[in-house]
């Protein structure tokens, strides 16, 4: 095997490959390119835009998930119908939250019959707390008027309040499509002053 002679053809060959790196790693402006280089545009060293010239992506452009798709944070079905804020939409949420404090103010009852009428009227997440719950803890035993929405900033997620024997209570509702049913994902009692 030969041994191996610097010339400086090959003492150049590392010392531009040591300067190219040297180089990215720089936060100066780039090199002025030379005859023997090729001409890269500059990579800008700071933000040239500023948080104001942020622009919304419109909806619209999206594609929508295959129907049967699974939303992996959870795990629930994706179906590609959006929902709109309609009077049905409107009229669908506020019987779900009623039948879900309905089914939730029975303090009587044993704690199967009471999670049997509740269970149906939950999101998943909201079973896996309310499974918990002791039905003889419960202060509240009836509706005392009608429900109404007082929070409907998306069409997937309605805040509605309730009058009953214990005092006001919201029922947040949630549904996943436009023909998803609505399901409760909180019921809470409201102190009023």
């Amino acid at each position: 095997m030969g041994e191996l002679t610097w010339t400086p053809s090959r003492l150049l060959l590392p010392l531009a490959a040591l300067a190219a790196i040297v180089s990215g790693c720089s936060t100066d402006a780039p090199p002025e390119a030379t005859s023997s280089s090729t001409a890269t545009t500059p990579v800008p060293t700071s933000p040239s835009a500023t948080a104001t010239d942020f622009k919304r992506p419109d909806p619209s452009q999206f594609t929508l998930a295959p129907e049967g798709s699974v939303d992996e944070d959870t795990g629930q079905t994706i179906s590609p119908d959006p929902a709109v804020w309609d009077d049905a939409s409107r009229e669908a949420a506020i019987d779900a939250a009623e039948a879900a404090l309905e089914a939730f103010a029975h303090p009587e009852l044993d704690y199967d019959t009471w999670w049997a009428g509740l269970d149906p009227h939950l999101t998943q997440e909201a079973a896996e707390v309310y499974v918990y719950v002791d039905p003889a803890n419960i202060p509240v035993h009836e509706l005392t008027g009608s429900g109404s929405i007082i929070e409907d900033a998306s069409a997937y997620v309605a805040t509605v309040k309730i009058p009953t024997d214990a005092g006001r209570y919201d029922v947040l509702v949630i549904r996943t499509s436009g023909s998803a049913p609505w399901l409760a994902n909180r019921i809470v009692p409201v102190e009023e002053a």
